[in-house]
């Protein structure tokens, strides 16, 4: 299994990096955000993410001191709410960070105008649990991946 810190490639585009992030999500397959190494113009390059699916490993253990993340307190469908907006939501993707920063994607239960608003990010420290399991987790449906893409908000630190 290809974990944070290998160095891996997406099979499709050839995309290769470093596995800087893994985004799990409460109804499909789980993303690799690959870094790429180096730099262009000046600035490190722009990261992607990948169905895991979709990525080969290249090689392991690349970057030694790499945090592995653990189970958390909070999970996939449990409703949060952050404790500093106050805004409350589903937690519907998870996304742990090379060095130890996990990240919760939630999903406001409240629309505006007839409509679901956007999906907003906050650090797990940040979020306090309202209610667990709201959402049953279901195991992913196979997925036909869809090329690289740049997931904007589950990327975003």
């Amino acid at each position: 299994m290809i974990k944070l810190g290998d160095r891996a490639k997406d099979r499709i585009s050839g995309f290769k990096g470093i596995v800087a992030g893994v985004t799990e999500w409460l109804y499909s397959s789980d993303r690799l955000i690959i870094q790429p190494e180096g730099m262009e113009d000046g600035l490190p390059i722009e990261n992607r993410c990948f169905d895991r699916e979709q990525v080969v490993l290249i090689k392991q253990g690349v970057i030694k001191d790499a945090v592995q993340f653990k189970q958390l307190d909070i999970e996939r469908g449990d409703v949060v709410k952050d404790k500093v907006t106050g805004l409350k939501g589903v937690v519907v993707a998870i996304t742990h960070w090379l060095y130890g920063c996990d990240r919760l994607m939630l999903q406001s239960e409240e629309g505006k105008d007839g409509k679901p608003t956007d999906p907003f990010s906050i650090d797990v420290k940040q979020a306090e649990l309202v209610k667990k399991a709201k959402v049953k987790v279901e195991a992913p449906k196979p997925v036909v991946t869809g090329g690289p893409q740049n997931d904007a908000v589950a990327c975003q630190r």
